[in-house]
């Protein structure tokens, strides 16, 4: 296992995507003598908080990327607490989840705590209907990136953005979307 860390990973992409080729060079070589060589290696790579939008990924090829940290609370995705135990249409529909009640078998005082903390809870993660529109909008910029086009045809790239954003934001009814 190697772990790699890299501070400022905005500033340093050139960088980093330079030490990602020359890794997997590397991992081709120990592969090619040693099949039976097991080798990971792990980036870790700060990348600074943009105002006003949330994380969505890091173009990393054939490389897997994986957010693990942010501080700010998102204002498109819903609270993982809001989603857990949930299907996508649940999610999706803003429909909150049926509450098993459980047979009243504890004492008072810890049916009291419970009540509190449950009430405590929900009140942290109410939310409003899920907006599906405002979350496509908010990634699709970054999904349409990882799209490979030939570098002959460039304008294709700029074109479907275009198309998508075009349908997307002409759409009046969102019950369709």
């Amino acid at each position: 296992l190697l772990i790699v860390q890299c501070e400022c990973g905005d500033q340093n992409a050139e960088l980093i995507a330079c030490a990602r080729y020359s890794i997997q060079r590397e991992l081709k070589n120990i592969n090619e003598e040693n099949s039976e060589v097991k080798f990971h290696v792990v980036l870790l790579v700060h990348l600074p908080g943009i105002a006003g939008d949330s994380f969505t990924g890091f173009q990393c090829g054939l490389w897997h990327s994986a957010h693990i940290d942010d501080l700010r609370i998102s204002k498109v995705i819903p609270a993982f607490c809001y989603m857990h135990g949930k299907t996508a249409g649940e999610i999706l529909s803003g429909k909150k989840k049926p509450e098993f009640k459980q047979p009243n078998t504890m004492d008072v005082n810890a049916e009291l705590k419970t009540s509190v903390e449950d009430e405590s809870e929900s009140n942290l993660f109410d939310q409003d209907e899920f907006n599906i529109k405002e979350f496509i909008l908010s990634c699709i910029h970054k999904a349409l990136a990882c799209l490979k086009d030939p570098p002959t045809d460039s304008a294709r790239t700029t074109e479907r953005l275009k198309i998508v954003l075009n349908l997307l934001e002409n759409h009046e009814d969102k019950d369709k979307l």
